[in-house]
């Protein structure tokens, strides 16, 4: 199972000058991040699904525990301050091949071969469970990536896009858009009066 993190509502924060420096966070060095099973020794890992799965656990654990951030301005005490915001890490397939340290087909061509070997009555009972395991993992970055794209966390046409997910709009329409602009006091209001009177 995942670990679920509750800290991606914390902010942190950071004096200007230090962030205008960047630094080597788990957040810029995920490639470094690498399983026992690396390499070579991945191969090991499509002979018990029980050893794939919590590898992918580890890596979701790990996703988890290190979520990627941005920097906020934020307005305090008269002066600005940067503030850093975790958002979140969205599990991948693609994240968890580095992780294991192999190509991006390796999980594809390991189904492909594993349902040949099941349609011609070859297949090993450890290689359903390998297979199922596989199905299991892709479902579950899946849902992670959903979920955290229906509640804002993650770019929801990314997630789409990434996962075939089709979203069927009709873009042949006459309509003028609307644009609907909530500001915080009078002077913005002003401002933003006179930019659109200009248009």
């Amino acid at each position: 199972m995942t670990t679920n993190t509750n800290n991606t509502n914390s902010k942190k924060r950071v004096p200007v000058a230090q962030a205008e420096q960047p630094k080597v966070t788990a957040t810029n060095t995920f490639w470094k991040r690498k399983s026992k099973y690396y390499g070579g020794g991945a191969k090991r890992l499509l002979d018990n699904a029980e050893k794939l799965m919590q590898e992918a656990y580890i890596y979701f654990t790990w996703c988890d525990k290190n979520p990627l951030t941005r920097y906020e301005l934020m307005k305090q005490g008269g002066r600005a301050v940067l503030v850093e915001v975790p958002l979140g890490r969205p599990y991948t397939m693609s994240g968890l091949c580095v992780y294991l340290g192999v190509s991006g087909s390796y999980f594809r061509s390991a189904k492909g071969h594993i349902r040949n070997k099941i349609e011609e009555g070859k297949a090993k009972q450890n290689e359903i469970e390998v297979l199922e395991a596989i199905e299991v993992i892709e479902a579950i970055t899946q849902t992670q990536n959903v979920e955290g794209a229906a509640v804002g966390k993650f770019a929801a046409n990314l997630v789409a896009r990434l996962h075939n997910i089709a979203d069927n709009v009709n873009q042949n329409t006459a309509a003028d858009s609307v644009i609907r602009i909530t500001v915080r006091d009078d002077e913005t209001s002003e401002n933003l009066s006179k930019l659109t009177s200009s248009l």
